[in-house]
């Protein structure tokens, strides 16, 4: 297409042509995919401006409207047509020799039959656009359905509640009972406190603590009873002597009592710590005497404390004092006199104590080291339980985990093949415990 003046040739004659100037009326071309239109209807063009960025003609979006007794006809732009061609109309005036180029936008016909949108209206108007199906095919079932289906459809029509047309005071009944009965049901805070109380940890504090060393207080998980049951003197003696310090079936207490020094020095610190790690060989036979269930429930059963200190490795009021801390009381009379009697009462290892248990053995651990950082390597073979679920137990009480630093690994004498199983479990002045999981809301759409 040349510019305004350009010249072609018309036969003999030369021709001349122009872009038209910009104006509100232009041609436009009217395409009738599958539709034929009536030659007496009369379409009727409509502009108004285009709601997107992107537009044909400076912003306008051009329409046509045409209406027979049953149809109704209407064209509108396609927004692909736009992006990757524009069409002109030339009108040629012989007079003058000139043509004269307008730019011609192309609407895209449709028909709509006037009763179906008429009925389409109705639908969506009582929000029945998902019923159509059903009701379509509740009128077939009643119709050429089985006697089975006709007594679903005649239930279901029976059982089916009109809002509308319910009184107001069964609506205000219904409310009312809803508010009545939602009013014992726990708020999140009621969950959160109710998971806080079973985490089964000793009381510990998330704000306000500027050390790791404030979370948790000792004397919440050892009493000071329990501390005089605590002898190191042996430990001591050892350590003054030279002579290597070896905890039967307790690595990890071992090496830390040898790598830290404790023994060689008998301070009021030192023996504060040694007695924590004693503690926690202690702790530590007593979860394996738990795992071992035939021969635990067994002695506990028989009540003979003896023997359990005995495997435990702990005098026998510091035994009594922890099998009542971590264990629960089970059987006794199940029900009215006349009815059998279960065993006589007795302590047992629970899920839940075992978790404790383990919870206490973590935060002892950290406890035992200045820096609050435990290396779970030893800890989780002396306990007999995988690396990924000791540090789930560290993450229960507060700590973050992350992996050993080379320069760490090397100061230690660690050989680099065996530092990745070297995993950190650390505690920080402020502890991330679990989320309490809430129950999930149904979702609206699948």
């Amino acid at each position: 297409m040349s510019h305004s003046g350009g010249k072609r040739k018309r036969g003999a004659a030369e021709v001349k042509v122009k872009v038209a100037p910009n104006t509100d009326f232009i041609p436009i071309i009217a395409t009738t995919p599958g539709v034929q239109i009536p030659q007496n209807t009369q379409l009727i063009a409509y502009s108004r401006p285009k709601a997107t960025k992107r537009s044909k003609t400076n912003g306008v979006e051009y329409i046509v409207h045409g209406s027979s007794e049953k149809v109704d006809y209407e064209g509108m732009e396609l927004e692909e047509d736009a992006q990757l061609e524009k069409y002109y109309v030339g009108i040629y005036d012989p007079k003058t020799g000139e043509v004269e180029v307008h730019p011609a936008p192309r609407v895209h016909v449709r028909r709509e039959i006037k009763a179906y949108k008429e009925r389409d209206a109705h639908l969506l108007d009582q929000n029945t656009v998902v019923d159509r199906f059903t009701s379509a095919r509740a009128i077939l079932g009643a119709e050429f359905g089985t006697k089975k289906s006709k007594k679903a459809i005649e239930r279901r029509d029976l059982n089916q509640i009109l809002i509308k047309e319910m009184d107001s005071a069964v609506t205000t009944s219904i409310v009312s009972q809803i508010g009545e009965n939602t009013v014992s049901m726990p708020t999140r805070e009621d969950l959160e406190n109710e998971h806080e109380a079973g985490r089964l940890l000793p009381p510990h504090k998330t704000e306000g603590i500027i050390s790791p060393s404030e979370v948790y207080n000792l004397d919440d998980i050892i009493t000071k009873e329990e501390m005089e049951m605590l002898w190191v003197k042996d430990w001591y003696d050892a350590g003054n002597d030279g002579t290597a310090i070896y905890v039967p079936n307790n690595t990890h207490v071992s090496h830390r009592i040898m790598k830290l020094g404790l023994a060689k020095n008998q301070t009021a610190a030192n023996t504060r710590r040694l007695k924590i790690l004693k503690y926690i060989s202690i702790l530590r036979n007593l979860y394996a005497f738990f795992e071992n269930r035939r021969d635990s429930e067994r002695l506990l059963l028989q009540g003979k404390i003896m023997d359990i200190k005995k495997k435990v490795g702990c005098p026998e009021e510091l035994c009594s004092i922890l099998l009542k801390k971590f264990t629960e009381i089970v059987g006794g009379s199940s029900g009215p006199q006349d009815e059998k009697v279960d065993l006589k009462p007795r302590m047992k290892a629970t899920p839940t104590t075992l978790t404790k248990l383990l919870n206490y053995i973590a935060i002892l651990a950290l406890m035992a080291e200045e820096n609050f950082q435990v290396d779970v390597f030893y800890l989780k073979d002396d306990l007999g339980i995988q690396s990924t679920a000791l540090l789930q137990t560290f993450g229960n009480v507060g700590c973050k985990r992350k992996d050993m630093p080379p320069i760490q690994a090397d100061a230690l004498g660690i050989p680099k093949a065996e530092v990745k199983n070297h995993r950190i479990a650390y505690l920080t002045a402020k502890p991330e415990f679990p989320k309490p999981r809430m129950r999930k809301k149904a979702a609206a759409k699948r």
